[in-house]
């Protein structure tokens, strides 16, 4: 089913003050928000010899998630920190949170309108201003969400820009500054974990629970993971053992005695992190024991937060881009490189599926699909790899030299018992 409306004008959008040297950029805008998405591809001319501190870029890869079309059916009228409400569920006395903004907290403020599509990408600096010191031709850099990434060049600010490592796959490079990035705040900035803890979180599928689960595991962190995957369970059941996970469980498994017999076998979990909210969120929060903390970084379900009184447990919330807009440019850079030297080093694989720019209609109707634990990433240029031509999109699940690849589809049949989601040896 068409999910949104593609439009397309041909006529460029003179800049004030243009000289005669220019670049065309394609640009996928919208002009209102609402449910109903309308963008309209547009070509732009930009000045193609930047003045002052500014870098004149070339996009090389452009995610598509639910957080990108949030951010255009988004009202801006969501309010970015938890409400908390005292209630009674079956005559127990609990605190009922949230559900959070699927914008405020990852993302922060929306553009103004008109605003081209997409919160995140990598581009590559093609020219700088006179006045830009740090960055070169050649650099590769995260631009801010204002900018908007489901376009092929801009001019921004220097000071606007974060590095980025160019020495990893364009897809990692353009996926890292929202999901990994939160997974790394998410384990740094609320317990003090060390090897042997336990942790519980949902969405476990996302991006943000592959890169969640990595990290923690290379900090001798165990990890229970929960996830709504339908028939695919036992491929992704497989697939986050491989990465780390202990334990796997389907959300409809979290209310069983089965659940609790297995999470027996483990040390007391410190922590749950929830992105989903609603039943699924409250049922993981009970599985702690009395006085653990509960971060949530989102809420899937769009409901709110049920927490029971008697458990005194410790709510705390991640807002992405609060943190964003406290930390100085080095620590941003810091953390990115952090992460993207740990995809170098082969200790961070991510599910992805290409695209081409060109062919963005497919690929933006395709993001609206739920259950989505393979990243679509538009690419803007063709490269070496033979897969890029195919015209087949794949699952890119590890670098390693030959790439090791499924082909989306493939399902197994639903395992008896507990035999999917036991706890790994």
């Amino acid at each position: 089913m068409k999910l949104m409306s593609l439009c397309t004008s041909s006529r460029p959008l003179a800049l004030k003050g243009m000289r005669w040297l220019s670049v065309q950029s394609k640009v996928l805008k919208y002009t209102a928000r609402g449910s109903e998405i309308t963008l309209t591809e547009e070509t732009e001319s930009i000045q193609g010899s930047p003045s002052g501190s500014q870098a004149l870029i070339k996009f090389l890869a452009s995610p598509v998630s639910h957080t990108d079309f949030k951010a255009i059916q988004s009202s801006g009228t969501e309010k970015s920190s938890l409400t908390v409400e005292s209630t009674n569920v079956r005559f127990a006395k609990a605190q009922k949170f949230g559900p959070l903004s699927p914008t405020a907290g990852p993302i922060g403020d929306l553009p103004k309108l008109p605003a081209v599509g997409g919160v995140e990408g990598v581009a590559v600096v093609e020219a700088v201003g006179p006045s830009v010191k740090g960055l070169k031709p050649g650099d590769w850099v995260i631009p801010p969400i204002s900018v908007g990434s489901w376009r092929t060049h801009a001019q921004v600010n220097e000071s606007d820009l974060l590095a980025v490592p160019n020495n990893i796959p364009v897809e990692y490079a353009a996926n890292l500054s929202i999901s990994p990035l939160a997974a790394l705040r998410l384990l740094e900035d609320f317990v003090s974990l060390k090897s042997g803890d336990v942790i519980i979180h949902n969405a476990a599928n996302g991006l943000l629970g592959q890169t969640l689960i990595q990290l923690a595991v290379e900090r001798g962190i165990k990890v229970v993971s929960v996830v709504r995957s339908r028939n695919r369970f036992p491929l992704v059941s497989w697939y986050l053992k491989t990465l780390g996970s202990s334990v796997v469980v389907p959300y409809e498994a979290v209310h069983t005695a089965a659940f609790r017999e297995v999470l027996a076998d483990l040390p007391a979990a410190k922590v749950a992190f929830d992105g989903v909210g609603g039943d699924l969120g409250s049922a993981v929060a009970r599985a702690l024991p009395t006085g653990a903390t509960v971060v949530t970084f989102a809420s899937a379900s769009g409901q709110p937060l049920l927490l029971p009184a008697e458990k005194e447990l410790k709510l705390k919330s991640l807002s992405l881009s609060a943190w964003a807009a406290k930390a100085s440019k080095a620590d941003k850079e810091a953390a990115i490189a952090s992460l993207a030297s740990k995809v170098k080093d082969g200790k961070l694989r991510l599910l992805f599926e290409r695209a081409k720019f060109d062919s963005y209609a497919q690929a933006l109707n395709r993001g609206f699909e739920d259950m989505r634990d393979r990243r679509i990433t538009m690419l803007f240029k063709a490269g070496t790899d033979p897969l890029e031509a195919s015209g087949v999109f794949w699952s890119i699940l590890e670098y390693s030299g030959a790439f090791w690849v499924a082909v989306p589809g493939l399902v197994e049949s639903e395992p008896a018992g507990r035999e999917g989601w036991a706890r790994c040896a």
